[in-house]
């Protein structure tokens, strides 16, 4: 039995269609059914693809690491490994002159010199001084504090507006002011904005999949790729 047979065959003994499991897991049927045929030529790119695989093992109840490793050994056989450095490449030897007792030698000439070098400058220093009258300070004159100016005060949001970009398809549920904006697929290179008064709610499928900026701060990745993940964004 193949590696993606073992995963059909678990998910019918456990009684799902394609159509449940992607419902569930929030993966493509695509995907799935791809990787049930041990057709890894259609997946994205390997960081994504073996998300997909972890997230559907934890749905199937099997190991994820195992059936992991295992995809990554038949699905990535080919990719080039990069290996040390063999042993036999040494490092270039030290010149002959650079020993430890030149290079000793070098370190206490540099103190020496430092220390010559200060104590001149201080001898030198020493006779130009002069003495001068002591100065009275200027009167102190109290001051009114500065008012501060209108433009320097921190403006509180008056709304909550989230910007979500997608890197790559994900599921998405949007609730703005307990009233549902957006149900759907948000693909690859889109971007949407959701504003809202008093609180923006998103649950997302595939939360390593998308973006958040909140009120013009990027708040980077939502979460790990394949991941459910609920959140709520309030002033």
């Amino acid at each position: 039995m193949s590696w993606g047979e073992e995963l059909r065959k678990r998910r019918e003994e456990l009684g799902y269609t394609l159509q449940t499991a992607e419902e569930e897991t929030k993966i493509r049927k695509l995907y799935l059914q791809a990787l049930e045929n041990d057709d890894f030529t259609i997946l994205p790119p390997k960081i994504y693809a073996v998300g997909f695989v972890k997230n559907y093992a934890r749905f199937l109840g099997l190991n994820e690491k195992q059936i992991t490793e295992q995809f990554k050994e038949l699905a990535y056989v080919n990719e080039i490994i990069e290996e040390e450095i063999p042993d036999t490449v040494h490092k270039a030897s030290l010149p002959y002159w650079l020993n430890v007792k030149n290079v000793l030698a070098a370190v206490i000439f540099l103190i020496l010199a430092i220390w010559a070098g200060n104590f001149l400058v201080s001898y030198f220093a020493g006779q130009n001084i002069v003495e001068q009258p002591p100065v009275k300070p200027p009167a102190v004159q109290s001051q009114e504090p500065a008012a501060q100016e209108p433009g320097n005060i921190a403006a509180t949001p008056e709304k909550v507006d989230l910007t979500i970009i997608a890197t790559q398809e994900c599921w998405m549920e949007v609730v703005i002011d307990g009233a549902n904006s957006f149900t759907g697929f948000i693909k690859a290179g889109e971007e949407k904005i959701f504003s809202g008064k008093k609180s923006v709610y998103i649950k997302a499928g595939n939360a390593g999949g998308i973006e958040l900026v909140l009120n013009g701060e990027n708040l980077g990745v939502f979460g790990e790729i394949g991941q459910v993940k609920r959140q709520e964004f309030t002033l």
